[in-house]
Parts: structure tokens; C-alpha cells; sequence
């Protein structure tokens, strides 16, 4: 198998306007073609729904990838607020995160209601990006892998029974890490990621990618990407900053 490029997922959620998400890309488009067009990595953006058609007329123009903060887990209907995954591909995207904890948490989504949107985007060609990861209280009880295997289990007794035609992202993402509140566990990340490994090989057909997320920073980036088996990073607070994002980017490159 190819060697897959390292993704560097730069994770927006509520934080920068249109305006200050098109001043970002316009003040520092330069470096990020230059960054992106490494073939050895994939730089990718996850802002608001709003800024989604114009920063994708900006991407389309190099070799930075968007994707979504999320989708409807239905075609189409009465659903007021949602997004439907066929507009989403209409724009282009590439990518969208689905089950991420402020969604399992601020809207009640289940394993279910993820793998709906799993299947919504593999519909209409879009990758997805699976968040999975355990609270401070089961990481302090020690099931981690535990809930990990639990969130993924519909999603791949839905991919048992497709053909392979999308590389899928599994992003491990321990809420209790988010925010940078905690330290980084490098050996403990190091054992999930094995873990995930182990899993994703029950269904050696699909191609999967990796990747981590939880108080990723430009003091611990570098230490991550030494973890074997890890395909990405998964950035919040840091990609606000371009001048850490590319630090980030600068700094892990130079291990691949």
C-alpha cells in the first residue's frame, strides 16, 4: 500500500468570522500553498458553514483541502439548522468531522446517529472524519479503549458491508485533552493509537487513516508525530495562531 500523506487538520469550530477567516487565507496564502503542495502532507481547514463557499474558492486555487464541522445525518427534509451532505459536496469539500464530542455532547449525537452521517458521506464522495475518545471519568476509570471500540462498532459493521472506495479517518480525540487542560499522555496516545490500529485491521479492504487531537500545540506536535502508526493531527486553539500552525506544520515535517 502507498505511503498515505500526514494530515495536518486545522479544527476552527466557533472561532473566527467570515472576514477574519478570509483575512487569514488571504494574509498567509503563500505559505499555505507552499505548505500544501508537499506531497508528503495534506493541509486541510474545518470552518464555520458560513465560510465554507468562500474560503473553498480560495483553496480550489492550491492545494489546501475544507472540510465541514459536520452534516445532517439526513438526504434532505424538514430539519431546520442542518446541512445536508450532497450541498456539501456541491462545494467541493473533501472532508467533514462527524461525532465530535461537542456534538455528542451539546446535541445528544449517538454511534448511531454518526454512522448515519458516515453513511450520508460516503453517498456523495466525501471522506469522513470520525471523532472518537473518552471523557476525564472513563479516562480515570480506564476505558479508553473500551469506549473507543464502542463508538466505532456501528460504523464498521456499516463499512463491512461496503466496498472500499474512501480512505477514512478515525480521529482520537480524548475530551478530557481538549482545550490543552491536560497534558499530553505520549505512551498512553501511543497505546489508543495501537489500539485503533488493531481495530482498523478487522477490515484490512478500507484504507485508514489515524489521527490525533486534544491540546495539540507547537511544544508537543513533534513528540507526537513520533508515535508509530499515527497518519495526522488534529489542531484546535493552535491553527487560530497561523504562526503556530506553521510551526506545527515545519516542525513534524521534518520527521516524515
Amino acid at each position: 500500500m502507498a505511503t498515505l500523506p500526514f494530515l495536518y487538520i486545522a479544527n476552527w469550530k466557533m472561532n473566527k468570522t467570515l472576514d477574519e477567516g478570509m483575512h487569514y487565507f488571504y494574509t498567509n496564502k503563500e505559505k499555505l500553498d507552499s505548505m500544501a503542495k508537499d506531497a508528503a502532507v495534506e493541509i486541510i481547514f474545518a470552518p464555520s458553514f458560513p465560510s465554507l463557499v468562500p474560503l473553498q474558492l480560495l483553496a480550489h486555487e492550491s492545494s489546501v483541502y475544507l472540510a465541514a464541522q459536520d452534516c445532517s445525518e439526513y438526504e434532505s427534509g424538514p430539519y431546520n439548522g442542518q446541512v445536508d451532505a450532497t450541498s456539501l459536496a456541491q462545494i467541493g469539500l473533501r472532508y467533514c468531522v462527524i461525532g465530535h464530542s461537542d456534538q455528542r455532547n451539546y446535541a445528544r449525537e449517538t454511534d448511531l446517529t454518526v454512522t448515519n452521517k458516515a453513511q450520508r458521506l460516503f453517498d456523495v464522495g466525501i471522506r469522513p472524519i470520525i471523532c472518537v475518545g473518552e471523557t476525564a471519568q472513563e479516562h480515570k476509570e480506564g476505558k479508553g479503549k473500551e469506549v473507543v471500540a464502542r463508538q466505532l462498532k456501528m460504523v464498521f459493521e456499516l463499512l463491512s458491508t461496503l466496498s472500499p472506495t474512501l480512505p477514512i479517518c478515525i480521529a482520537y480525540e480524548p475530551v478530557w485533552a481538549i482545550g490543552g487542560g491536560f497534558a499530553v499522555e505520549l505512551g498512553y496516545v501511543a497505546d489508543i493509537v495501537a489500539w485503533i490500529q488493531e481495530l482498523t485491521a478487522l477490515l484490512p479492504q478500507h484504507v485508514f487513516y489515524c489521527v490525533y487531537g486534544g491540546g495539540v500545540d507547537e511544544k508537543n506536535a513533534a513528540s507526537l508525530r513520533s508515535i508509530d502508526g499515527l497518519n495526522g493531527l488534529l489542531i484546535g486553539g493552535a491553527s487560530l495562531d497561523f504562526q503556530k500552525f506553521e510551526k506545527i506544520v515545519s516542525l513534524t515535517k521534518s520527521k516524515l
